[in-house]
């Protein structure tokens, strides 16, 4: 990601970079990098990136050792698991993001969390690019869950929240 960071400064007149173009520029940038850094090729014990196709090109095109991201490999795995049943998940996941959006800008929220006893947190929005945010968006639903119904048990003038029991 550093090195991502450090492409994205270096060439900021770029908006966005087609595939081709990102593949012909990325060693010569991964090497830039680590020039900046101060850091020798030949003290290069291994990289560690996600399992793009350019990415890995660039590496071994470089012939940097090169490992997989386990973080990144648990996200995809997690990912696939979760399409298997996509149908359910999708709903399951729609109605978090609908009691999200409702409660976190409830302005009875933290009053109900105090009542109940419950940290002053708010809910959790997933995201496709923060590896175990639906995890993270369920856990603190569940957690959240007697305030959220103490907030809307007798309100349903939202109607982004789900109808029936949750």
């Amino acid at each position: 990601m550093a090195v991502a960071k450090y492409i994205a400064k270096e060439n900021a007149g770029f908006n966005t970079v087609d595939s081709k173009a990102f593949r012909e520029m990325a060693p010569q940038c991964l090497n830039e990098g680590m020039r900046a850094w101060g850091i020798k090729e030949k003290k290069i014990a291994c990289i560690t990136t996600d399992n793009g196709a350019n990415i890995v090109a660039a590496v071994r095109e470089l012939q940097w050792p090169w490992l997989s991201c386990f973080g990144h490999n648990l996200n995809v795995a997690d990912n696939n698991s979760l399409s298997k049943e996509k149908r359910r998940t999708d709903r399951a996941f729609g109605v978090c993001r609908s009691i999200n959006a409702a409660f976190s800008h409830s302005w009875q929220r933290r009053k109900a969390q105090e009542e109940l006893g419950l940290p002053d947190h708010r809910l959790i929005t997933d995201g496709a690019m923060r590896w175990g945010s639906k995890f993270a968006m369920t856990e603190r639903i569940l957690e959240q869950l007697s305030a959220i119904k103490t907030v809307y048990a007798d309100d349903r003038s939202h109607s982004n929240l789900p109808q029936g029991r949750f």
